[in-house]
């Protein structure tokens, strides 16, 4: 059996790995590709093309990469028909994947989406997307499963990587981690600031270390921080379980830390017609994951306007009140369990296998 991954992000390169592993200990024998990045070739699949370095978010940003986006369209498209695939994962990475589906479907191919767009929070035009373009989505919250299946869509909750990959420790050593993300345009954003934020805090946390990660180490970056932090080239998985304290973007860095029992502050920015676009089309009032998931805000959030000051009044309050501290982590674990639901399927049993169940 020959099957296509499609993976256009860093942390969805990493979540497919997961999938790819547990697929090639249930078949051995298996024929897996991928347009993705290092973490899928590692984990066995035969890497086509690694396309985690163009990843891109926002509008504006979209509308500067048209052209390599329609030239990559084409390319996965003639490697599915050269090669015969007859099953495509999809994983993340809405805004090209969820076009992508709509060809994929017209050539008779089963598409399963795997980690799909999280239209319980915003994007629900997306909807009728899946439910037309998709044979199976595989979901990696247990509540969106649910929400799911009420609008026709076959999802199954499958557990969350991030849960097998970042392990809660207690054991904190005195450092902060800092999270830029993993697009270059997100990482220039958010620099600035962080930089900014490592300078007020340099007083009263003097004794600790400074970590921050940078999935695209280039020159250019590790030039204007080389001397206020430790730069990570790698994955942080195991800074972000060791660090007290982390300053991160949102999305997935943002859960690592929460399941890790890392406190954190969330800070983002895009362009300010992305941000106002954004605002419009988003049905909750959060945008990192914690909260959302949640329903309430436990850790703060600074969009577009990054407020220093609060954010160093925040972690102070936290370091000198260890009550205060211990209440939020256990907030953290709690949300921890959630995804640790037992009730999960096996995606490489649905992968592998026609389901049919009837959902209504």
């Amino acid at each position: 059996m020959k099957i296509l991954f499609v993976a256009g992000e860093v942390s969805g390169d990493r979540n497919a790995s997961f999938l790819i592993k547990k697929l090639i200990k249930k078949r051995k024998n298996l024929e897996i590709y991928a347009f993705g990045g290092k973490e899928m070739e590692k984990s066995g699949a035969h890497l086509v093309r690694d396309i985690t370095e163009k990843a891109v978010v926002g509008f504006t940003e979209v509308i500067g990469s048209i052209s390599y986006f329609k030239n990559l369209f084409k390319e996965i498209f003639y490697f599915v028909k050269k090669y015969k695939i007859k099953k495509v994962i999809l994983v993340d990475f809405p805004g090209f994947n969820l076009r992508l589906a709509n060809f994929l479907k017209n050539l008779n191919i089963k598409v399963i989406y795997f980690i799909p767009p999280q239209v319980w929070a915003w994007g629900g035009w997306r909807v009728k997307s899946l439910r037309k373009n998709t044979d199976l989505v595989l979901s990696v919250f247990p509540f969106e499963e649910e929400f799911l299946r009420k609008k026709g869509i076959k999802a199954f909750y499958v557990g969350n990587p991030l849960v097998e990959r970042i392990k809660w420790n207690q054991d904190k050593e005195d450092s902060i981690i800092f999270l830029p993300g993993s697009r270059k345009r997100e990482i220039k954003r958010h620099l600035k600031d962080m930089i900014k934020i490592r300078e007020i805090l340099n007083d009263k946390f003097k004794n600790f270390k400074f970590y921050i990660s940078l999935v695209h180490p280039e020159k250019e970056f590790v030039e204007i921080l080389k001397n206020g932090f430790e730069v990570i080239g790698d994955d942080p998985g195991e800074y972000i379980e060791k660090s007290k304290y982390a300053v991160t973007v949102s999305g997935t860095a943002s859960l690592e830390c929460a399941l890790a029992g890392t406190p954190m502050v969330v800070i983002y920015k895009v362009s300010e017609i992305t941000y106002y676009l954004a605002r419009m089309l988003t049905k909750v009032p959060y945008v990192s994951l914690v909260n959302i998931i949640k329903n309430r805000k436990i850790i703060p959030e600074f969009v577009q306007h990054i407020n220093h000051k609060k954010i160093f009044e925040f972690l102070v309050s936290l370091e000198d009140d260890p009550g205060k501290y211990r209440k939020l982590t256990s907030e953290l674990y709690s949300l921890r369990e959630i995804l640790e639901k037992k009730e999960v399927f096996d995606p490489a049993y649905l992968i592998l296998n026609d389901t049919s169940e009837n959902i209504s």
